[in-house]
């Protein structure tokens, strides 16, 4: 529990105090105004990652603008959220258990132009997602 716990906390003073962004209770989502980040964290040594359905909701009860900011390690890839959620969470492939409920497994593979993101229950279904700094970030969100 202390490696998830530390892994979900990795990096989060520079999504608040450097882009402003409020955590909502213990979850990966961060909010300002009309902005949802949708903000896992990589920390491991086979590098995935998970997106949870709960949170992909919390998205839908808004108009919201929509980003998914993964903290890969000490870098930050970024992408739009609704872009990501149609092309890569399918309804008819997922995980389900108790703890978690339903929820997508990804893998980020570091390419030589940049990453990938791979949905580990269908290995066809692939995303480009883009390295940003938070200086470049703070003007996108």
């Amino acid at each position: 529990m202390a490696d998830t716990r530390k892994s979900t906390n990795y990096n989060k003073e520079k999504l608040e105090d450097g882009l402003g962004l409020k955590r909502l209770s213990n979850t990966t989502i961060y909010l300002k105004d009309n902005e949802f980040v949708l903000s896992p964290s990589v920390q491991n040594q086979h590098k995935w990652f998970d997106i949870r359905k709960v949170n992909l909701d919390r998205f839908n009860e808004k108009p919201y603008k929509g980003h998914l900011l993964i903290r890969y390690f000490d870098k930050f890839l970024l992408t739009d959220l609704d872009r990501f959620i149609q092309k890569m969470t399918p309804t008819e492939k997922y995980i389900e258990n108790q703890n978690i409920g339903i929820h997508w497994k990804f893998n980020v593979e570091e390419q030589q132009e940049g990453y990938t993101l791979i949905n580990r229950q269908d290995r066809t279904l692939t995303y480009n997602i883009t390295e940003y700094s938070i200086e470049e970030i703070r003007k996108l969100i």
